[in-house]
């Protein structure tokens, strides 16, 4: 009666662990979504040039207005930004910086405004994806960008 009991209660043990398990894994697998005050915030995940850190896919304009409080307008080439960005006095520059300033980087599909320096990796904003903690070298050094030197980000 003693052993059968022991198995009984060993087999329960183990169903119970089996089940908690699966729901660990199920929790630290599974993609939430926190709703809020302002806004919804997703997990992060990985995307071919990076970590995408803040999921938020948007206009390249929107975010430069979001972030320094200027009415940016949409532009096509490197000229067109310069003068969108004129508040903000661009100074030609190649390259993602030092993260001193932000910069606008005209690459592939798109500019892109690079947000600062998360130790030497960049972290920028990509319109298709939100924002993203580059790979190293993603970015070639001599491409080409506008530095805005005016460009101040609000506090929190």
């Amino acid at each position: 009666m003693t052993r059968r009991l022991t198995t009984l209660l060993w087999v329960a043990v183990g169903v119970y662990g089996t089940g908690v398990v699966c729901k660990a894994w199920s929790d630290l697998t599974t993609a939430y979504v926190v709703e809020g005050e302002f806004r919804n915030y997703h997990l992060p995940y990985e995307a071919p040039h990076g970590r995408v850190v803040d999921p938020r896919p948007g206009r390249l304009e929107a975010e430069v207005a979001a972030r320094y409080e200027i009415q940016a307008v949409a532009a096509k080439d490197r000229a067109g930004w310069r003068h969108a960005l004129s508040e903000l006095e661009p100074s030609d520059a190649v390259g993602v910086g030092t993260g001193a300033h932000p910069r606008v980087v005209f690459v592939e599909g798109g500019p892109w405004l690079v947000v600062g320096v998360y130790g030497v990796r960049p972290v920028v904003f990509d319109p298709r994806h939100g924002v993203v903690l580059l790979r190293e070298g993603v970015v070639p050094p001599k491409t080409p960008a506008l530095e805005l030197r005016q460009a101040r980000e609000a506090p929190w």
